[in-house]
């Protein structure tokens, strides 16, 4: 009965999820940046998206208590303010990532500011990842869309409405 009840389940389970392959072609690699809820949101939203061809090649997370966890198959390799020396890292064994996409919704200005100078540094993109409720995968899939960073933020400042002097 267990196998007649839990066998379509898993199969529909298995046919559902896509992983990227390495030697696709056309797969970006991506570092993510972020809590491991987060992280792992996206991460499950990104595998159910077929549009969306992301290669997870590493994990950066706030705290160092977390280095060396997996998190559905990836390693997290240390922590968002070690951000430069895992890049160089990469960088020498030939595995540097094409973006660096920051999960967290509302991440510190420090994160972005060096996201974005280590991301110039080596050419890399970097891309903020949408709210967790736009990726709730429990009300049906939907695609996972990439959004560059708003100028505002990493000056932490709003934009403000001209005065009468146009000032």
């Amino acid at each position: 009965l267990i196998a007649f009840l839990g066998a379509p389940r898993v199969a529909y389970r298995r046919l559902r999820a896509r992983p990227v392959a390495a030697s696709e072609p056309d797969a970006v690699s991506v570092l993510l940046l972020g809590d491991t809820g987060d992280v792992d949101l996206f991460m499950r939203a990104a595998a159910e998206d077929r549009a969306a061809s992301l290669r997870v090649v590493g994990l950066l997370t706030p705290t160092a208590r977390q280095t060396g966890r997996v998190i559905q198959g990836q390693q997290i390799l240390g922590t968002v303010a070690e951000l430069g020396t895992t890049l160089d890292r990469m960088r020498d064994e030939g595995r540097l990532p094409d973006m660096l996409v920051i999960a967290s919704p509302d991440p510190d200005n420090a994160i972005l500011t060096m996201a974005v100078a280590q991301a110039d540094r080596l050419g890399l993109k970097v891309r903020r990842a949408p709210r967790p409720t736009a990726l709730d995968t429990e009300t049906g899939p939907r695609s996972v869309e990439l959004k560059p960073d708003a100028i505002e933020d990493l000056l932490n400042r709003r934009q403000v409405p001209l005065d009468r002097d146009g000032m």
